[in-house]
């Protein structure tokens, strides 16, 4: 026992390799993926080391788990030549095209990892630091919605999606990411943080639910990426969802989603901070909820971004905390916040946590311009009157973009030129210099350009609107801006209906640059016909060259109202319905918190009435599974005559039923359009019945005060509360008149004068 011989001894890898399974393999030339993965764990890396994989299909997939050896300068690289020739494509029992177990300073390039399954990802990492995976394409399944399938996994296991990641400084840059529950998913622990990951300039597509999703982090960037979140449909679909995640990077993101564009919370405060939080240079883009959201996070600048929302209840930019959670040090300058019918901004604390507030761009499609700390203000005159210390410098009005809302490049003139220097961003989301060519001071929002000598276009069709008995002689009114640097003369306007001749008008102007203006045309439109129009709307410069706001397309519904009594008891819509056109009403809802029909018991336990009223037929009711608490939506009726019509003495009521058994129930409420204003006529606080089984409940209403507004509408609406356990429920909606009766003295029978009367 004096002897002991080892052999097969050798040094690990250093240089340059092949991986080519046409050639014979040799010291410099490995056949498989899984020979590559043998030797590097049995032998590790001694050097820097490079393997460039051959092109081809392969069925195998790359695993790199305890590579020993590597570091800062010892680094391995896997090189594909070309994403698009050299594949990786597996499936079960394989759980990952890549997976990255236990290695550090592992850079893959230039490779498609396709996984094709439903539960699994094509990059899976794990226990892996330092790593980098980069112009790659990774491809997993875009038609699927189940949620075990990632594009991009960091996760506590190499073998599944678990929480407890412990990967850090991992970067995923220039990758084409498609299909997947998640697009990307990295996930710590409130113990360990994975901190400073990268995700930057990839483009994701076909997810379904997140495109980019962090969850206890620290230190995360995601920069320059493209998140496409409309094309799968989902109404809850999330651009970029951050949680527990302090001192992040959020740049220059272009992010279009029919959900959130971009939620960010951070309510435990687990992490420190130690930078400040960015969000600058995005342009994002939510179809029916918030564009950003920003909930509990502290000392973040938000400059140059061009936020917009398409929902009318819900706003552009959302920062909310409470009493308990206190966040600061706010600075927001050269944004453009726009709405189509909710507020630019809103808050629920005070202005003080802002140290800087200027040269933003809001607006807004409805009423209200903005609610600060809970305080509604219509217009930015109302707020700077209220409160000097902000917006001195920023404007109300809507921007020109190049192609709403597919395209929110800019045209406008009155953002251009308009910005604060002092912010120092020098580049746009598109990496064009800061400020343009020939000007003096920075453009508002995400886009830095030029704007045209002549240009101008049309922002909103007035006038008519959808509404009940509309006539042969509504009034056909636009809005027209110049985006461009010269005063507008001698332009062309011009409207048409159901694809009829177009009404024309030459408008002699001069209209100023960034000015804007008003017309009725002198001839109206007939929409007496019940049923929807088409309205088309142009102008005409000549010089103009950018075409794609010239023309407004306005769908008109002329809707018969409904005469006194009238009664609707939503028994035509079907199970599951949220569309309530068959009987003209219309829902506002907040993404996911919805107006729905219902013929039995909602989906939720705990929560709804069992059956309608009459244990027949549908009901309406809130589905309260999803949302964010606080969130209201509405429920517009039809439009009905509330005038009295059984004579001078009669009064008309309306009456409903309701039934509210759920915990977090809040409220709900019946509005009544008065001129243009919502007037609230009942309000009904908490949770009403105590089990689905329970009755439903009569309110009857006096609308005396009212009656005298003839045709008009009614809105009910309620609030999400902190849980599902909200489903607040209505049917048998009916407007009548009581009869007056009018009483008369005859005459007094008894007593009558006779003898003997007494004291009783």
């Amino acid at each position: 026992d004096d002897t002991l011989a080892l052999q097969g001894l050798r040094t690990g890898l250093s240089g340059t390799y092949t991986l080519d399974p046409n050639l014979a393999p040799s010291a410099s030339n490995f056949t498989s993926f899984s020979l590559l993965s043998q030797q590097l764990s049995n032998y590790g890396i001694c050097g820097p080391t490079t393997v460039n994989v051959a092109a081809g299909v392969y069925s195998n997939p790359l695993e790199l788990s305890d590579v020993v050896g590597l570091d800062a300068t010892n680094t391995l690289t896997i090189d594909g030549g070309d994403s698009s020739t050299t594949i990786v494509s597996v499936t079960t029992p394989d759980f990952a095209a890549l997976t990255l177990s236990n290695v550090d300073y592992v850079t893959v390039k230039n490779m498609t990892f396709e996984y094709v399954g439903t539960a699994g990802s094509g990059v899976i990492v794990a226990n892996a630091n330092h790593n980098t995976v980069s112009n790659c394409i990774v491809n997993v399944d875009a038609t699927s919605t189940g949620s075990g399938i990632y594009a991009i996994s960091v996760s506590g296991s190499s073998s599944s999606h678990t929480t407890g990641a412990i990967a850090h400084y991992n970067t995923f840059s220039n990758n084409v990411i498609r299909g997947g529950y998640y697009g990307i998913r990295v996930y710590g622990s409130t113990a360990t943080p994975v901190i400073g990951t990268k995700v930057l300039n990839n483009e994701f597509r076909d997810q379904y639910y997140y495109g980019a999703y962090f969850y206890y982090g620290d230190s995360t960037e995601v920069i320059g990426n493209d998140i496409d979140m409309i094309a799968r449909g989902n109404v809850n679909a999330d651009g970029m969802y951050m949680y527990y995640t302090p001192n992040f990077k959020f740049n220059e993101n272009k992010i279009a989603a029919l959900d959130y564009g971009a939620y960010i919370y951070d309510f435990s405060k687990l992490f420190v901070q130690t930078r400040r939080n960015e969000v600058i240079n995005n342009m994002i883009y939510s179809d029916n909820d918030y564009g950003l959201y920003m909930y509990y996070i502290d000392s973040t600048d938000i400059y140059h971004n061009t936020i917009v929302s398409n929902s009318s209840t819900v706003p552009a930019l959302q920062i909310y905390s409470s009493t308990t959670i206190v966040i600061g040090n706010y600075d927001i300058r050269n944004n453009i916040m726009y709405s189509n019918g909710s507020f630019a901004v809103r808050t629920n604390i005070a202005d003080g946590f802002m140290s800087m507030m200027d040269h933003n761009a809001y607006y807004t499609s409805g009423n209200t311009l903005l609610s600060m700390n809970s305080t509604t203000y219509a217009n930015l005159q109302a707020y700077v009157s209220a409160n000097a210390n902000f917006n001195a410098n920023s404007f109300q009005g809507a921007p020109q973009f190049v192609n709403y809302p597919t395209d929110l490049h800019v045209i406008s003139g009155v953002v251009s030129n308009t910005g604060d220097n002092t912010v120092g961003v020098m580049t746009d989301i598109d990496g064009d210099v800061r400020p343009a060519a020939g000007a003096t001071a920075v453009d508002m929002g995400a886009d830095e350009f030029s704007p045209p000598a002549l240009e101008i276009g049309l922002t909103s069709l007035q006038s008519p609107v959808s509404a009940c008995d509309l006539t042969n002689a509504e009034n056909v009114t636009i809005e027209i801006l110049n985006s461009g640097q010269n005063a507008a003369t001698n332009f062309t306007v011009g409207f048409s209906v159901n694809g009829g001749a177009f009404v024309t008008a030459t408008i002699a102007g001069p209209l100023a640059s960034s000015a804007t203006q008003t017309y009725t045309f002198t001839q109206t439109a007939n929409l007496s016909a019940v049923g929807p129009h088409t309205v088309k709307a142009f102008v005409n410069l000549p010089g103009d060259n950018i075409q794609t706001n010239d023309t407004i397309f306005a769908s008109i519904v002329n809707t018969a109202s409904s005469s006194n009594p009238s009664l609707e008891t939503f028994d035509v819509l079907t199970d599951g319905a949220t569309d309530f056109s068959p009987i003209n009403w219309t829902p506002t809802n907040a993404g996911a918190f919805d107006w729905r029909a219902e013929t039995g018991s909602t989906s939720s336990s705990s929560t709804g009435p069992s059956a309608p009223r009459n244990g027949v037929g549908a009901y309406i009711y809130s589905e309260a599974s999803s949302g964010t608490t606080g969130d209201t939506i509405y429920l517009e009726s039809t439009c009905i005559d509330v005038t009295p019509v059984n004579g001078a003495n009669s009064s008309t009521r309306v009456d409903y039923w309701y039934h509210m058994y759920g915990q977090s129930i809040i409220a709900l409420g019946l509005d009544i359009d008065s001129a243009g204003q919502w007037i609230n006529i009942d309000t009904i606080i908490g949770q009403q019945q105590t089990a689905n089984t329970d009755t439903f409940r009569l309110r009857s209403l006096d609308l005396s005060a009212y009656q005298g507004l003839g045709i008009t509408t009614f809105r009910f609406w309620t609030i999400k509360g902190s849980s599902f356990y909200g489903d607040v429920a209505i049917d048998d909606f009916r407007v009548y008149d009581t009869v007056g009766v009018n009483l008369a003295m005859d005459s007094i029978v008894s007593p009558t004068s006779n003898c003997g009367l007494s004291a009783s």
